[in-house]
């Protein structure tokens, strides 16, 4: 078998990137949003933005106490492996005496302890992307299973476990690329002298690079991004439980209901257990819950399945190119207010269910299983990215009591306007972003992306979203009628003529005449209850998709607004923005 060369990334590339955007531009802003767009590796970045992201360098310094800070830690590092590290050498025979006491003190029982946790690391290594070339150079390796050692020795309330060394490794190749030879070797002092205005000069900008990646320190740099990384809420999804220890305080995760009193069963002590419990009953459940309550009747454990994605982050799942999309976008997210680590995992995990919603409702437990295990090939992971972002920021809306368009689009339900009594301004959600083409199966994605050929397969959004429109025009259709002391609705609701304008109206015709479409498609759709014939629903010359309409009542805000009270102006304007919202 041949191996695959890892490669590094082109390293004017990289700087040009490091000044354009961190020493420029809005540095981690711009990363968070290349990040959550699914973009990160086209900027050439990723190791200074994973070093913010984990707060290895935090987001609140400046780049001179960054420079102080990451000087620290290797210095610190380097301390810590020559005391961790080094070879011990005990005098007397280890069969005899207190060599082999039972205490947890006991120096043979620390050393064979710690040799049989180095065998275990170097097995698991062995077996760690063996498909890639650089994992077979014996000094990386060595150098990632000193990593792993190490950590292990500073957190033996876990201990090493293994996924951990395939967490470290996908870490270590995230990194990797943007490291080079430092051949200048520029200290801290040096660097601190460079002033703001030298640093736009190019060779400035690459001695800073040099010194935030320099090829003899990327371990040292890996080391306290695996730490971090742990530390935000990984390293809990390792923990088991040891007697009446109580390791961390689920309850304060919980959304709406109170599921961990309802599944406070011995297995549901550990962390991964909790977390996987409040996926799926308060975040699923509480976004589809066809499909939940479709888990439940054929008694499909979820845990199964999500503990093996989140406690490897889904690198079993995916090739490593889209592993790496997942995991900018899950360290580019902040961790919730109560201190809730890696939120962003829960929401790729349900994404991932929503996305093959239809085949999993058509399947038995087994069959869910084995789609689960063996998930179906994501084309374009940034969409998976995108679509998470926006599920999370709709269920936080949900949390906080407010409808979400998002949600609206995702399920196909209308909109629902509501006027704020203190400013008369609409209440409208849009917090849709980006311009999406996944959807997951089962919802209302055709005819949102303005397909017309499906129009007949998604006719309950059709209807929903029409009929809000349209009852308000027929409303204003009305007072426009009553203003001019005409009243010829009948005459004009049965006009198939669905020009702009009619030359026949008079300027209360014209109003009526460029209304009139609107209206009677929410008539038609009312009076056939669904559509039940493509072709009536897309001989509508200009009105064929929810963008045109969207334009349409825009154009006639615009031209008309003088005729509407404020009331009516805006929510003339929430429909308006409820329609762009799924454009």
């Amino acid at each position: 078998m041949s191996l695959i060369e890892t490669k590094k990334y082109n390293k004017k590339d990289c700087v040009n990137e490091f000044v354009r955007d961190l020493i420029q531009g809005n540095g981690v802003e711009n990363f968070r949003k290349y990040s959550l767009n699914g973009e990160l590796d086209k900027y050439h970045i990723r190791g200074m933005a994973w070093k913010i992201f984990m707060e290895v360098l935090p987001e609140t310094e400046t780049l001179e106490q960054w420079v102080e800070t990451i000087d620290n830690l290797r210095k610190e590092y380097k301390k810590k492996a020559k005391t961790i590290l080094k070879t011990q050498k005990f005098k007397g025979d280890p069969l005899s005496g207190m060599a082999m006491t039972n205490s947890d003190n006991s120096t043979w029982k620390t050393y064979y302890a710690d040799n049989d946790t180095k065998k275990l690391i170097n097995l698991d290594l062995d077996r760690t992307f063996q498909e890639l070339e650089i994992f077979h150079q014996a000094k990386i390796k060595s150098s990632l299973a000193d990593i792993l050692f190490m950590w292990n020795k500073e957190n033996l309330d876990v201990g090493y476990q293994q996924g951990m060394n395939d967490i470290l490794a996908v870490t270590f190749l995230g990194l990797y690329p943007c490291y080079f030879k430092n051949t200048k070797k520029l200290g801290k002092d040096e660097i601190l002298k460079i002033s703001s205005e030298q640093i736009s000069a190019i060779q400035n900008a690459e001695d800073i690079y040099d010194f935030f990646h320099d090829e003899d320190e990327l371990y040292s740099d890996l080391f306290y991004c695996f730490t971090k990384l742990m530390k935000r809420g990984l390293k809990e999804l390792f923990q088991t439980i040891k007697g009446n220890e109580k390791l961390v305080d689920y309850k304060k995760y919980e959304l709406f209901h109170n599921q961990l009193e309802q599944d406070s069963t011995d297995d549901m002590q550990n962390p991964l257990s909790i977390r996987c419990t409040l996926i799926i009953k308060e975040k699923l459940k509480s976004i589809d819950p066809d499909l939940y309550q479709h888990f439940k009747k054929i008694g499909l454990n979820c845990g199964i399945f999500l503990q093996r994605w989140l406690k490897c982050m889904f690198d079993r799942e995916f090739e490593l190119k889209d592993i790496f999309i997942i995991w900018d976008a899950i360290f580019a997210t902040p961790d919730a207010q109560n201190g809730y680590g890696l939120v962003f995992l829960d929401y790729i995990a349900i994404s991932m269910i929503l996305r093959i919603r239809k085949t999993l409702l058509d399947s038995d437990q087994n069959e869910c299983f084995t789609t689960l295990f063996k998930y179906p090939t994501i084309e374009n992971m940034a969409e998976l990215v995108i679509f998470s972002n926006n599920l999370q920021i709709a269920v936080e809306e949900m949390i906080s009591g407010k409808r979400s368009a998002f949600l609206d689009r995702l399920l196909g339900k209308a909109p629902v306007i509501t006027n704020n009594k203190n400013n008369n301004i609409p209440v409208m959600q849009n917090n849709f972003s980006g311009n999406m083409s996944f959807f997951p199966e089962g919802y209302n994605s055709n005819f949102i992306q303005g397909n017309n050929d499906n129009i007949k397969e998604n006719k309950g959004f059709f209807k929903n979203a029409f009929s809000s429109v349209g009852g308000f025009f027929s409303n204003m259709k009305q007072k426009i009628d009553k203003k001019f002391g005409q009243h010829n609705d009948n005459n004009n609701n049965n006009n198939n003529n669905y020009n702009y304008t009619n030359n026949n109206y008079n300027n209360n015709g014209v109003i009526l005449g460029e209304i009139n479409p609107i209206v009677n498609m929410n008539m038609n759709m009312n009076n056939m209850g669904y559509i039940n014939n493509v072709s009536n629903m897309t001989n509508f010359n200009q009105i064929n998709s929810l963008n045109d309409c969207s334009q349409r009542i825009e154009n006639l805000f615009n031209k008309y607004s003088t005729y509407f009270s404020t009331e009516d102006a805006n929510e003339y304007k929430a429909i308006i923005q409820y329609l762009n919202n799924y454009k």
